[in-house]
């Protein structure tokens, strides 16, 4: 799978969990080989507020986001970390979800993996879906293997 491809499954997968969720329902897509590189969406009904990870603190100094992957984030849409933010992630909302919203969504998680983290491929990821009560949610569609570590 080409990341056009999964960019669109990602929108479809978004949109399918905003209208259907009656409970939050959290999305975190990761690359295998490198955890911390990851983009995780919380789902509630009518909106979706996802982050990426700069991983700050937590990668060493040649692994953590260039100038020029600041730069990338932003022109993708990706709002800076608060001061208030705690984990310094990059943060994108959208209210209403609809399927162009989604869509686009999709789109500035792929720059953030593909062009910041440089995830090569898709089927680098792996994914993680829950409700907020615990129980497994299918992403199936994502044409993804869930990450079973957790």
């Amino acid at each position: 799978m080409q990341w056009p491809d999964f960019a669109q499954r990602l929108g479809t997968v978004l949109a399918r969990l905003a209208g259907d969720s009656q409970l939050d329902a959290t999305l975190i897509l990761s690359q295998s080989a490198q955890p911390l590189a990851y983009v995780q969406f919380v789902v509630n009904p009518g909106g979706i507020y996802a982050e990426v990870s700069s991983a700050k603190r937590y990668l060493p100094k040649d692994l953590r986001l260039s100038d020029e992957s600041v730069d990338t984030l932003t022109r993708a849409g990706w709002s800076r970390p608060g001061a208030a933010d705690r984990k310094g992630n990059w943060v994108s909302e959208i209210h209403p979800a609809t399927a162009e919203a989604c869509g686009q969504l999709a789109e500035r998680c792929v720059t953030a993996l593909r062009d910041v983290w440089g995830v090569p491929e898709p089927a680098s990821l792996v994914y993680q879906a829950f409700h907020t009560d615990g129980e497994d949610l299918s992403a199936e569609d994502l044409g993804l293997p869930r990450d079973r570590s957790q």
